[in-house]
């Protein structure tokens, strides 16, 4: 986002990413390790949101919080930019209609 000059003045009310997740590299040899890039990605995320959202601007992030990815402390990395957690729903696959869990 912020590399995007077409982006570079705009502001937005929301911003929306579904299912932020780090890819699989092979290189991986622990969860911990695995857990650590999927953080980062989002941590990434958070922070170039903030500056992009207008005042009263929401981020709208839907993520999954059964194991393993309770372990990402999504609440944590919102704080860090600012952000905040307004409101947690309960993920139900049947809500996102051609919903697939992939790995690899």
């Amino acid at each position: 986002m912020t590399q995007r000059p077409i982006l570079e003045d705009k502001s937005f009310d929301q911003i929306v990413s579904n299912f932020l997740h780090a890819e699989f590299c092979g290189c991986e040899h622990s969860s911990s390790k695995l857990s650590m890039r999927h953080q980062e990605l989002v941590r990434g995320f958070l922070k170039c949101t903030k500056p992009k959202l207008t005042k009263d601007g929401k981020v709208h992030l839907t993520q999954k919080t059964a194991h393993p990815f309770d372990k990402w402390e999504l609440e944590k990395l919102a704080e860090e930019p600012g952000l905040r957690s307004v409101e947690n729903a309960q993920f139900t696959e049947w809500d996102y209609l051609g919903y697939c869990n992939k790995t690899g």
